[in-house]
């Protein structure tokens, strides 16, 4: 398997992926345009997953990789490129929370969940610097 396979996934066996780009360094964004149906996505998810599930050798050496998927899809609130990006990273983040060869579409429960947790994670920092954690033991006695 190659990048190059993934990087040709067909869409209905006729249209390619429109473009795909690297913007980390194992970070890559699939551009399909003029789709919104969720089971074109699917598809895609499930085909790169499968072209990855197998191992690839370099020098002898097997290579397991595995993907965590975000999937936006624009629509009147994701109406712009960044907005589509922080919601297909914020998918890809709770896909990432789930398991391996996950994927994930984003929706307003999604960056809920996000939202909620960088709450929390904010007040017990918080919480730890101004000292309200303290322990207390509770001793175990067998009467026996």
């Amino acid at each position: 398997m190659t990048f190059q396979e993934v990087t040709n996934l067909q869409l209905n066996s006729k249209k390619k992926t429109d473009a795909v780009s690297r913007i980390e360094s194992n970070s890559f964004v699939f551009f399909i345009q003029n789709h919104s149906e969720h089971s074109i996505f699917h598809e895609i998810c499930s085909t790169v997953n499968k072209l990855l599930k197998d191992p690839f050798t370099i020098h002898g050496t097997s290579i397991y990789l595995s993907a965590s998927i975000g999937v936006a899809v624009p629509d009147e609130e994701i109406d712009t490129f960044p907005k589509v990006m922080d919601a297909a990273i914020t998918a890809v983040n709770f896909s990432k929370k789930q398991h391996q060869e996950a994927f994930s579409f984003f929706s307003s429960d999604i960056s809920t969940l996000a939202r909620e947790r960088i709450e929390m994670e904010k007040d017990l920092r918080a919480s730890i610097e101004d000292g309200d954690f303290f322990l207390v033991y509770q001793p175990k006695i067998d009467l026996t």
